[in-house]
């Protein structure tokens, strides 16, 4: 069960987070997102498929695809939404230090997913891992 925790301290950096994720969606083992090969090259943050030729990165296909934010405001704002009730998005663009729009459609993003992925949620929820691994494999969820 997940209980209150600091998530600036135990990620100080957004690299710490990132390689953290990285290692918990992967587990040495690239696999492109696409067409499910292992021939894949690393280029900067990218991970490029030499079969399909397509350029992913950690968070394709979840609901974190294509932000530009910080990935551990994504990590609480999951926490804050699972676990303060009714949490407004004007509340959450002040703790995170985010425009409203933003705070706004990371909600809604979190309540997609929350309503579609409900089942697969509560059994990480129940897990015994980590606080900081139960979040970031909701937030890893593939979506499409």
């Amino acid at each position: 069960m997940i209980k209150d925790f600091n998530i600036y301290e135990i990620f100080p950096t957004e690299d710490s987070y990132k390689t953290f994720l990285y290692n918990l969606k992967f587990k040495n083992l690239l696999i492109c997102p696409y067409c499910y090969s292992n021939k894949i090259s690393t280029y900067k943050n990218l991970f490029h498929c030499n079969i399909c030729n397509n350029k992913s990165s950690i968070t394709t296909n979840t609901i974190m695809h294509k932000t530009r934010l910080d990935y551990r405001k994504w990590l609480l704002a999951l926490y804050l939404f699972l676990f303060k009730e009714n949490i407004s998005y004007r509340y959450l663009s002040s703790i995170l230090n985010v425009n409203k729009n933003t705070a706004y459609n990371m909600i809604k993003k979190l309540n997609y997913l929350y309503i579609n992925f409900k089942i697969e949620i509560m059994s990480l929820i129940t897990s015994n891992s980590s606080n900081e691994e139960i979040l970031s494999n909701i937030l890893l969820i593939k979506i499409k």
